[in-house]
């Protein structure tokens, strides 16, 4: 079955509220700076967002003391893989090396482990 065919599938039960078809994982290694972390990166296709088919979640969220608490990413769909898997990289960098570029020394707690991924 195509992922598009597991979709229908999911959707035509009543019993189903909501389903994320896997893609793909990525395992990749950061380079920011001196600071290389590994991360990974899960990419869903569903039919629950109408026109941002596409669904990532990141392995950690960031914490840097720049902020107040972790950061989720609020917008999480989109309308193309590729353009989910570049919102899932630069929203965790985006943190991380404002955190580097105001002085501080990058630390492996910044990176808080997501208990759902």
């Amino acid at each position: 079955m195509s992922v598009e065919d597991v979709i229908a599938q999911l959707d035509s039960h009543s019993e189903v509220l909501e389903s994320h078809v896997l893609l793909r994982e990525i395992k990749m290694e950061l380079d920011i700076g001196e600071y290389q972390p590994l991360i990974k990166i899960k990419i869903y296709k569903s039919s629950l967002v109408k026109g941002n088919p596409y669904h990532f979640e990141v392995s950690h969220h960031v914490h840097t003391p720049e902020q107040m608490s972790p950061y989720f990413p609020s917008r999480t769909s989109f309308s193309s893989e590729k353009e989910a898997i570049d919102k899932a990289i630069t929203s965790t960098t985006s943190c991380l090396k404002d955190a580097i570029n105001k002085g501080h020394n990058p630390e492996d707690e910044w990176l808080i482990e997501n208990e759902n991924f």
